[in-house]
């Protein structure tokens, strides 16, 4: 298949402007498709932005991702992470891609076409609350996002045997207990569980 061909085929694609074998296309005012061939030309990189697009973040991103031949190999792992990214205005520090068409959980998470959104940090988590009734399934920590974090631990406090765990990219596990004051561990900790301490607790 003749990527560059298929791609010119469609009805508003054009070139990228300053990067050579890429096009960019938008299916509708919200979307807009950004496409670039590896420098081997055996595979293209794609970055779709919903709501968020910024030429020059798109093109460093394409341009990270054929510099560092990002490649997926679906039989080891189903996506592939390059670190090392930077762009001024953004506080992303990885690229990452996977197979065309597949639908990852995660990929729901992280809201990868949305490029204006807050960090996405690697978090996973288990909880019970005997106060409100809420509590995850299982006893394996969950995939999770801060914000859920944050509203579990808002919850906690006052909520005798209950808890919140949560384990961050390190492997780092923090148990979150109330008993009178907040106990992470097992320890007192004379701490206040602000969105500041969790994003810090979680390597942001």
């Amino acid at each position: 298949m003749d990527v560059g061909q298929a791609v010119t085929g469609i009805g508003n694609a054009r070139e990228f402007p300053g990067l050579a074998d890429a096009w960019q296309w938008s299916p509708n005012p919200r979307f807009v498709f950004s496409l670039a061939l590896s420098s081997e030309g055996d595979r293209a990189y794609q970055m779709n932005t919903l709501d968020s697009f910024d030429e020059e973040l798109v093109r460093a991103v394409l341009e990270f991702s054929r510099r560092r031949r990002l490649r997926v190999d679906p039989e080891a792992r189903p996506f592939s992470v390059a670190t090392g990214f930077t762009h001024a205005g953004y506080g992303f520090d990885s690229v990452a891609a996977d197979r065309r068409g597949s639908n990852l959980p995660i990929k729901r998470m992280l809201r990868p076409a949305v490029t204006s959104r807050m960090p996405s940090p690697y978090l996973r988590m288990r909880y019970e609350n005997r106060k409100t009734g809420g509590g995850s399934v299982g006893p394996a920590r969950g995939l999770a996002t801060p914000d859920i974090l944050l509203r579990e631990l808002g919850y906690l406090e006052g909520a005798l045997g209950s808890f919140v765990e949560f384990e961050n990219f390190r492997g780092e596990v923090r148990r979150i207990e109330w008993d009178g004051v907040w106990m992470i561990n097992g320890e007192r900790q004379e701490i206040s569980m602000s969105e500041d301490w969790v994003m810090t607790s979680l390597g942001c």
